[in-house]
């Protein structure tokens, strides 16, 4: 049996970005605050669909129609500076995907502020899949394998199909949403 081919396909010393960035994100002296605003600014979010609260002076700047557009660029700019992690990833340079991680992951902790100033309720329709989209996604990002330190290989493998197929399913959602209110209005 030939041990150089068996061996060379995978190689435990070789250190990856992702590696690298998921082993500095899991020591002991992390702080990861982001997991804790992340879920109190859910917690808030939820809380005020549930019972059905809403702010009066934003509800009515959420019907003015150049406020929606404002505040629809910047919810898109910001969820395709999420993107920023996936390049950062694919390059070689560990510090880089270490530091777009954090940049990641408090961007993700901060969704739902985003969201809610653009929209105070979760739509109708297309609207609320996109909406669920986006908060799932965002939500599942902070049950990520590296805060939550679930080292499962099912868990990792079923968090990563999810965040990321849910992070694609929204940009696709997100653009055409963007086409939509263009072309209707």
């Amino acid at each position: 049996m030939n041990t150089s081919s068996s061996t060379r396909a995978i190689n435990p010393k070789v250190k990856t970005p992702i590696a690298v960035a998921e082993a500095h994100s899991t020591k002991k002296n992390t702080r990861q605050y982001h997991i804790i605003i992340g879920l109190f600014f859910y917690t808030l979010l939820l809380a005020a669909w549930t019972i059905e609260w809403q702010w009066p002076a934003l509800v009515e700047l959420q019907q003015d129609n150049i406020y929606k557009q404002i505040t629809g660029f910047l919810l898109m700019t910001f969820i395709l500076m999420q993107w920023k992690l996936y390049l950062a990833r694919r390059k070689i340079n560990p510090a880089r995907a270490i530091h777009a991680l954090k940049i990641h992951q408090w961007q993700g902790a901060m969704t739902p502020v985003f969201f809610y100033v653009h929209s105070s309720s979760l739509g109708y329709g297309f609207q609320m899949v996109l909406s669920l989209a986006l908060l799932i996604t965002t939500l599942s990002g902070l049950l990520s394998p590296s805060t939550t330190k679930i080292r499962n290989r099912r868990y990792l493998f079923s968090w990563l199909i999810l965040h990321v197929s849910g992070a694609c399913i929204a940009l696709i959602l997100l653009f055409y949403h963007l086409f939509i209110s263009y072309t209707y209005s």
